[in-house]
């Protein structure tokens, strides 16, 4: 650490001992804030953690997040400085501080991948929304706009507007590109996640405990083993309307006190359950402090997200949803940046320049201007920003388009980095040092260097954290400052080098998570599906359609099940493969009932191949389940004589292996069968059976194994009907309530 004072703006401050100085007056600062300046001061220009800051201002002492807010706070009035437009202090929300003076003309486009100028009418609509969710009306704003438009650069700084109110919680998430719309609930379960990691979090757990206890399920990170186990049996045979009223009222009661600012982006990759889930919130009419911030690409929603574009006009239709779309900079905006961002005036000439070449996109001109600076074809000169006239030849040289200049910036690069950045890409938008290492076959620790060296750069990744795998691999966490340049990075790579990461990638993280490997299954799944190992890739599918399931997510439930069986198809035909099939058959069926009803033509499908196997391998036992489902579909399609010949077929099966459960679901069969056809003395014998075997605590997982139906209940009342209908209507009475 230098001696001399240290000078930036009209201040001076000198080390030893420590005090700062304007001018002549000495501005008085406790020491430990005067300390924390004294060492922002001394790594100008780069991101200091708060880790670092405890490790080096506290010497290790433990400390809240608060007493850094604090420090910051002293600071900056002791500046000037403002945290919407900082001069000296920037705040790198739920990462640590920058200080933003000592860096040449260079280094400045270390701090920003896009433009913020020009979006204060935004800024003051997310503003307005958010004083809404403080005062109990829940919001729900997105930001629509193109890739490189400014969405991520505008959430930011909205974000920092908040960095130091102890009143406001916020807890983001991004949805993922390729896997992340066939995970349920993933957005919102990492965003409840990241609220519990959080220093001074609010008592996440005892609200999901009481409020939610489904969810709480979902996170095992943050109960124990028994508890898990005794969660899994509460919400046994719960629907998914239950999962979603319970998070709603978990959210209520979380923001009875304190703001909750969940922010979503690239909502065009979202899973349905979880866009179901926010128009939910969006839409309930109590209490909450609640403000829901998302960002998506219109184009992308076009093909990818339906769902997303009728729930929005939905909302929009009923004043539940703000939506804000980012347009292009006009070309005086363009101007504001540059002159900013270069510090002095800027000559016509130049952002006349930057606005034809870039069409007034954020993220083309901001790439295209760092070029230039590189290139030396900008300089002061008389006062003001010009372009170099003898430097035509880099000017002739600008590559037409956004991708192609990230290409260009890309091919500055080392080519270390370069191969570095090429695996980070295809471990995803976030990616930790322990997955790229393995892609590369290279030693962790040169990576982790490498992605060190870049974040501090800041202008293709930054860092996020760290992770610990089951194994105890402790991980740097990092992120692509845009998306855009994980898919032109992606786009680089050849097939076969593509198909080798993935699977390297997916092999080292299985090991790594080990037993817990079920909670990265959808990641797992795609990575060996990209490296061409189906049969690796298989279980994990199979895990992420289980989960999915006990999400109550159906849709995403049956992604994984016809991925799963599409793979069959491109496997030899063998009594095993169609074992297999039929396993998928009997999830899908009642999964595609839930979502489409008993007697959509997507339903009959599965059911008419489901037979066609069983009656290729002669019936059995374990195609019971199966048959039980094709029976109920020609019940409800009002086909009753083919459902009562299954019908006689279950229970002659169920008979001739004595297996209770069986014999209890085969008279369900027959004696709502007989009532359908009219043949009412029938129904009793076939109801008094069901009656006599039926246990409520013994069977009380049945229905997920048939089609959600419980047998107890649906016979019941069928029987409590038939008796009416013969004219007891006081038996019939009991009955129907003790079906209740």
């Amino acid at each position: 650490m230098p001696n001399s004072p240290m000078h930036f703006g009209s201040f001076h401050l000198d080390l030893e001992p420590a005090r700062l100085w304007k001018g002549s007056q000495e501005i008085p600062l406790r020491p430990r804030t005067l300390a924390m300046l004294q060492y922002l001061v001394s790594h100008p220009g780069r991101l200091v953690t708060k880790l670092e800051l405890r490790q080096h201002v506290w010497e290790g002492a433990h400390l809240t997040d608060t007493v850094l807010r604090t420090c910051a706070q002293e600071i900056r009035a002791a500046l000037g400085d403002r945290t919407d437009v900082p001069t000296y202090l920037e705040t790198v929300r739920g990462q640590g501080y920058r200080f933003l003076i000592g860096r040449d003309v260079r280094a400045i486009f270390a701090d920003t991948a896009e433009c913020v100028v020009g979006r204060q009418g935004e800024l003051d609509q997310l503003t307005g929304a958010l004083r809404k969710a403080v005062a109990g009306h829940r919001q729900f704003s997105l930001l629509s706009g193109e890739p490189g438009i400014g969405k991520t650069t505008l959430v930011e700084l909205f974000l920092a507007h908040m960095a130091e109110r102890t009143d406001i919680r916020v807890s983001q998430s991004q949805c993922v590109i390729h896997y992340g719309e066939s995970e349920a609930y993933r957005p919102v379960l990492e965003i409840l996640s990241r609220l519990d990691h959080q220093s001074d979090h609010i008592e996440l757990s005892p609200t999901l405990r009481r409020y939610a206890p489904m969810w709480l399920a979902q996170l095992p990170a943050m109960i124990s083993e028994a508890e898990l186990e005794r969660l899994n049996h509460l919400v046994q045979g719960a629907t998914p309307a239950r999962m979603v009223r319970e998070l709603c009222e978990a959210i209520e009661a979380l923001t009875a006190h304190t703001t909750l600012v969940m922010v979503l982006e690239d909502l065009q990759w979202c899973d349905v359950a979880t866009l179901e889930l926010l128009a939910t919130l969006a839409q309930r009419p109590e209490f909450a402090r609640l403000l829901i911030l998302g960002t998506y690409r219109p184009a992308d929603a076009v093909v990818n997200a339906p769902v997303l574009r009728d729930i929005m006009q939905e909302l929009r239709d009923h004043n539940q949803c703000d939506e804000l779309a980012i347009e292009l900079l006009a070309k005086t905006e363009v101007s504001s940046y540059v002159t900013g961002k270069l510090g002095g005036m800027v000559a016509e000439a130049l952002a006349n320049y930057l606005f034809q070449q870039s069409s007034g996109n954020p993220l083309f001109m901001v790439n295209l201007l760092a070029h230039l600076v590189q290139q030396d074809a900008v300089d002061q000169r008389h006062g003001q920003w010009v372009l170099v006239a003898d430097k035509t030849d880099v000017l002739r040289d600008v590559p037409e388009g956004l991708r192609s200049m990230i290409l260009r910036r890309l091919e500055k690069q080392p080519e270390a980095n370069r191969q570095m950045l090429g695996a980070a890409s295809v471990a995803g938008a976030t990616f930790s040092t322990s997955t790229v290492a393995a892609g590369l076959e290279q030693i962790q620790n040169d990576v982790d260097l490498l992605c060190e060296s870049l974040a501090h750069q800041g202008d293709l990744i930054e860092a996020i954290g760290v992770e610990t795998w089951s194994d105890g691999t402790l991980s740097g966490l990092y992120r692509f400052r845009h998306a855009l340049y994980q898919q032109v990075l992606y786009d680089q790579l050849s097939e076969l080098r593509r198909v080798q990461l993935h699977r390297r990638m997916a092999e080292r993280m299985a090991m790594g998570y080990g037993d817990q490997s079920d909670q990265i299954a959808a990641e797992l799944a795609f990575h060996f599906e990209q490296g061409y190992d189906e049969p690796r890739a298989a279980p994990y599918r199979y895990i992420a359609a289980d989960q999915a399931l006990s999400r109550h997510a159906y849709r995403e439930a049956a992604t994984h099940l016809q991925r799963l069986l599409d793979g069959l198809q491109r496997l030899p035909e063998t009594p095993e493969r169609d074992q297999q099939e039929l396993d998928l058959l009997s999830m899908l069926g009642p999964t595609l009932v839930a979502i489409y009803g008993y007697a959509s033509p997507e339903v009959e499908q599965v059911y008419m191949r489901a037979q066609v196997l069983c009656q290729a391998y002669s019936e059995t036992p374990h195609h019971f389940p199966i048959l039980w489902n094709v029976w109920n579909f020609y019940m409800v399609r009002g086909e009753l004589q083919q459902a009562h010949q299954l019908g006689e077929q279950l229970l002659g099966m169920a008979r001739s292996t004595e297996d209770a459960e069986l014999q209890l679901m085969a008279h369900d069969a027959m004696g709502q069968t007989y009532f359908w056809q009219g043949a009412l003395s029938l129904v009793h014998e076939h109801a008094d059976e069901v009656i006599k075997r039926y246990d409520p605590q013994q069977h009380q997982g049945i229905a997920s194994l048939y089609g959600h139906e419980d047998p107890g209940v649906a016979c019941g009342c069928t029987h409590a009907l038939t008796l009416w209908l013969q004219g007891y209507p006081d038996q019939a009475k009991a009955c129907m309530q003790k079906s209740l």
